[in-house]
């Protein structure tokens, strides 16, 4: 089942934050100094992350808010990080950069920062002031990246990146000005009509049910007029008596398409509009129990609410290493964008300007002269000027002064096709954490992806428990999965065991990698076969029931008459039967050929044939340029063509036989048509020689009337009109 309300361009995860440094694996303790030597250096080396299109910057915040709350409990210095985050669209990479910019904004106070980070985080529409801010950090962000100018151009890393990348990444920043054009309310209405389709004049139904039967057993906290406001309005998070009227152009995005059967680039709104980022954005669970509790079998507080207080805690804890705390009597008042309501950010901040008695305010000299007050504007001009610049630097020093505390770290970019990030050699044994989200799940379809963690590594998987659109038996058979893909590659459940993993519980699956076991057991896979590998025994057990047929409900069985093993491929998109939902009728499954020895990639669907996901032949296992038209594999070159179609015949190739014998009788008799005309030409010229000379004429053999030649005296003229 395709998760079209999840939407192409995944502007958040779908997966509550994590902390990377406790998931990293444990590191061996360090051999003991010799006798008389000093102890070794008690510092770590730096965590290396790789997050897979994660849509957002949940990790990172999580990650820098409690490694620093750590230090500062155990009176150490915060360990160092590098976290690579690959993005295929440069949208995505962009707003990866502003989100974290946003954060470490020190010139703001936490309390607004948190206001804005959420704002834009999850809003398809912004305040007016909030357009601005983001059009004046596009600009800051675009001269760390292209200048290296200001305190972020430290924290930034886009040496990865292809030039083209980082072009395109600065367009983008470009198009975020408040003077661009992007109608975002009409292209998500035109997304919700082509999504309920026959449904949409009765979507607060569905919405309705979907929030009743699939958000509420998991996710309670989320209120349903949060949940229809996202749905409807797209509106996450919401102040009274706040208008919300300006575009968030962060949120616009190109995607390839069809349109009247041309492959075409178009700009607009291809986000989620069914499932809402209360997980992303940290709004479900929190530290402070007193927010979550329940009066009269309700909760006290909302998701809003929760994201707002985690949010404070995570930018607190990033700059002091405290976390931010509640007094009980604050408790009952406290809620989401508190400092906007009660004033807030000014109207005008960006350009200088200051509330009313400010410190920004126009200083003016007034003289008195015959009862008339005299303002030298020039003077006040001058001041304001002077004074705006004073707290500019003021700013910038406090601002630079709190960037230098922060625990090293970097945010590397990763962008374009994934198959050169996978093949480039630094990537190579790089990373000892790595997360993956639903939508990417294809690339576990290849055993290379191995080569990108350290000898003992950490995966997070991240699971279907917060998409809401799909039904509950279809996160458990995705989480089944999972966990077939993840043992074919050497993956080991870390936590709980496989029984424990039921694709609702978790929202992420922790798997534990080792270089050693994994080696091995795939080297027993490709000898013995799934069935007969030692630690691969069970999966005739887990994908029992997993790939029915969405018409007969039976398991597809492989090749030894035991279940079909799932491929990657067809996780790509979450493709689940969706039985639990009446509604839809059953769509119409195709077979796909017997699986090939050498097949190293689920081959032949669209995830697969994806420029991100690579081509790789069928046969031979190399980079593939072209794909059958009848089978659907990838394959490299002429011998591999061969080789699939004595595989797999044309099905069509008896009806096609018999049109080329129809076809060649038709030209035959064709050709002994015109053998027939030009004859007769022949005959009549002979028969009027023969005339001519006085002696008999030749016999010439009658012709039908339709076959019969047109002969043209030498005279003939033939005038043509022809067209200027």
């Amino acid at each position: 089942m395709t998760q079209q309300g999840a939407g192409a361009i995944r502007f958040w995860g779908f997966s509550e934050p994590l902390d990377l440094f406790s998931e990293a694996p444990t590191k061996p303790p360090a051999p003991p100094a010799p006798d008389g030597a000093p102890p070794p250096p008690a510092a770590s080396a730096a965590l290396r992350a790789l997050m897979v299109a994660p849509g957002d910057i949940r990790h990172v915040l999580r990650s820098m808010a409690a490694e620093a709350r750590r230090a500062h409990e155990e009176r150490r210095a915060p360990r160092a990080a590098e976290y690579a985050v690959y993005e295929r669209e440069p949208e995505l990479l962009a707003r990866h950069l502003l989100l974290l910019s946003i954060a470490l904004d020190f010139a703001l106070p936490r309390r607004e920062r948190a206001e804005l980070l959420l704002e834009v985080w999850g809003n398809v529409q912004v305040r007016e002031k909030t357009a601005a801010y983001i059009a004046s950090r596009a600009g800051v962000i675009q001269r760390a990246i292209a200048h290296e100018e200001g305190p972020l151009a430290a924290v930034f890393d886009t040496s990865a990146l292809k030039s083209r990348d980082r072009d395109a990444v600065e367009e983008v920043l470009r198009s975020w000005g408040e003077d661009v054009e992007f109608d975002i309310v009409r292209l998500r209405d035109e997304r919700l009509r082509m999504l309920y389709k026959e449904r949409y004049d009765h979507r607060r139904n569905v919405l309705d049910w979907d929030y009743q039967w699939e958000l509420v057993p998991i996710g309670s906290i989320v209120h349903k007029i949060h949940f229809r406001e996202f749905r409807l309005e797209g509106l996450t998070f919401e102040v009274r008596d706040s208008s919300y009227s300006a575009p968030n152009r962060t949120m616009a995005a190109m995607c390839a398409g069809r349109q009247k059967g041309n492959s075409v680039m178009r700009r607009g709104f291809w986000g989620d509009v069914a499932n809402g980022p209360y997980a992303a954005t940290a709004g479900i669970q929190c530290a402070e129990k007193r927010l979550t509790n329940k009066r009269s079998d309700s909760h006290i507080k909302s998701s809003c609410d929760i994201a707002y207080f985690n949010m404070l805690s995570w930018l607190s804890e990033i700059e002091t290493g405290v976390p931010f705390t509640l007094k009980e009597e604050d408790i009952a008042d406290f809620e989401y964008a508190g400092s906007v309501a009660g004033g807030g950010l000014a109207k005008g901040f960006l350009g200088g300007k200051a509330k009313e008695g400010g410190a920004l305010g126009a200083l003016v000299e007034v003289e008195e002269e015959e009862g008339v007050a005299v303002v030298d504007e020039a003077a006040a001009a001058e001041e304001a000027a002077k004074a705006k610049r004073a707290e500019e630097a003021k700013a910038a020093k406090t601002v630079a002064a709190k960037m230098a505390n922060l625990a090293p770290f970097k945010l590397k970019l990763l962008g374009g096709d994934w198959v050169d990030v996978q093949r480039k050699p630094r990537h190579q044994k790089a990373f000892e954490v790595m997360t993956i989200s639903t939508h990417v799940a294809f690339i576990m379809g290849s055993t290379r992806l191995n080569n990108l963690l350290q000898p003992q590594a950490t995966v997070m998987l991240e699971t279907a428990k917060w998409l809401v659109e799909i039904r509950k038996q279809n996160r458990t058979e995705y989480a089944k999965k999972l966990l077939v893909i993840a043992k074919q590659l050497g993956w080991l459940v870390r936590d709980g065991g496989e029984e424990a993993i039921d694709g609702i519980t978790h929202s992420e699956i922790a798997f534990a990698y080792d270089a050693e076991v994994a080696e091995e057991h795939i080297a027993a896979l490709r000898e013995n076969g799934p069935s007969e590998a030692g630690a691969a025994a069970p999966l005739k057990e887990l994908t029992a029931g997993v790939d029915e047929a969405e018409d007969g409900g039976e398991a597809a069985s492989g090749p030894d008459g035991g279940a079909a093993q799932p491929k990657a491929a067809d996780m790509a998109c979450l493709q689940i039967s969706d039985e639990a939902n009446p509604a839809e009728p059953p769509q119409q499954t195709v077979a796909a050929p017997p699986p090939l020895e050498k097949v190293s990639v689920a081959a032949g669907s669209v995830a697969q044939m994806d420029a991100s996901g690579g081509k790789v032949c069928a046969i031979t296992g190399e980079p593939a340029k072209y794909r059958d038209p009848i089978s659907g594999l990838p394959y490299a070159n002429l011998a591999a063509f061969k080789e699939l179609r004595k595989r797999y015949p044309d099905p069509k190739a008896e009806e096609k036989a018999k049109a080329e014998e129809k076809a060649k009788a038709a030209a035959e008799a064709a050709k002994l048509a015109k053998e027939a005309r030009a004859g007769g030409v022949e005959a009549a010229e002979a028969r009027e020689g023969e005339g001519e000379d006085g002696e008999g004429a030749a016999e010439v053999a009658r012709l039908p009337p339709s076959e019969r030649p047109i002969v043209l005296g030498s005279g003939f003229t033939r005038r043509v009109n022809k067209v200027a």
